[in-house]
């Protein structure tokens, strides 16, 4: 029988053109060699088999989730060197953390800045209402692309 672990999920980079990092959640463990599972195009695998698997690493508990108010934003720098910016639709509350904000990446998958989307730094700034999205990166990050 299989069981679902509920609180870790398995790492991989992505290839170019989605260059980055990208998480899937570990749905049960093998019930005899103890290998994680992830959703595969064919139903469950283990999480090794799969294509730029790098390992594992464990969720933070949420506890909820709040509505942003409007103009929040994530900001990011491309690998061009151009800041760009996605609203924040809400902020996830875990066990261990304030909040990190929620934002749909490229693909309107919805993601927490706690793990950067694909395609983006890991490097992030939240934007208030009303604040320069450069400015406040530059401010944080510097002006030069690393």
């Amino acid at each position: 029988m299989l069981h679902g672990p509920k609180g870790w999920y398995a790492i991989y980079d992505e290839p170019a053109p989605r260059s980055g990092q990208r998480n899937r959640m570990v749905e049960a463990w093998h019930p005899e060699t103890g290998d994680a599972l992830v959703m595969g195009d064919r139903g469950l695998t283990p999480a090794a088999d799969l294509p730029g698997f790098q390992g594992f690493d464990q969720c933070a508990h949420s506890i909820g989730a709040i509505p942003a108010a409007d103009g929040w934003r994530e900001a990011w720098r491309t690998e061009d060197g151009t800041i760009r910016t996605a609203p924040v639709v809400g902020w996830m509350i875990g066990a261990n953390s304030i909040g990190n904000a929620l934002i749909f990446d490229d693909d309107f998958c919805l993601v927490s800045t706690s793990s950067p989307a694909p395609g983006r730094a890991p490097e992030t700034v939240i934007v208030p209402p009303g604040a320069d999205a450069t400015e406040r990166w530059n401010n944080m990050y510097g002006p030069e692309p690393k």
